[in-house]
């Protein structure tokens, strides 16, 4: 019988330049190695790398993407398992990153942080949007909830650089 699916737990962008991509390895006893897909921008998937499961005691994989644009571009992942006969088991849930866009709102101190909604799990709890001013560690500034994709951060000073980061909460946590 075909090997059972592996179970993306999320895919999150470090950095512009990079993705990574943690698993849960398949159920079954005979896979032999995970093949890893991307698609870009809503494009179809290609095969991104390919993991040899070395030994069954890893619960869990991770995956480095470095080819992306995250600032531009979303990315979606998903991941199925082969046997060592070469039956190919059901795909992964499909796990697509985050872009944000921001813009400021005419000549007031205040900028709207725009962002398309995670995908992959069965919901996602709320969206925590965290903020850096001139290069200090991020700090929380709020939480929306799953089906709000915007936030106005008001009060800034024109002076200062803010770099933004949102991570999706599971609901499952």
């Amino acid at each position: 019988s075909k090997p059972s699916a592996p179970q993306i737990d999320y895919a999150t962008v470090k950095t512009n330049s990079e993705i990574d991509v943690r698993f849960q390895r398949s159920d079954s006893n005979d896979v032999k190695d995970y093949e890893v897909f991307k698609s870009v921008n809503g494009g179809a998937y290609s095969i991104l790398q390919t993991i040899n499961n070395l030994s069954s005691t890893d619960s869990f994989y991770s995956v480095k993407d470095s080819a992306v644009n995250a600032a531009t571009n979303k990315y979606a992942y998903k991941i199925l398992a082969v046997d060592s006969c070469g039956a190919v088991g059901d795909t992964s849930s499909a796990h697509q990153t985050i872009v944000l866009a921001i813009k400021q709102l005419g000549c007031t101190q205040t900028l709207q942080l725009n962002w398309n909604p995670y995908l992959g799990w069965a919901k996602v709890k709320d969206y925590n949007i965290f903020r850096s001013t001139n290069n200090a560690p991020d700090s929380l500034i709020g939480s929306v909830a799953n089906t709000i994709t915007t936030y106005n951060d008001t009060g800034l000073n024109h002076n200062n650089l803010y770099c933004y980061k949102i991570v999706a909460i599971d609901n499952a946590d």
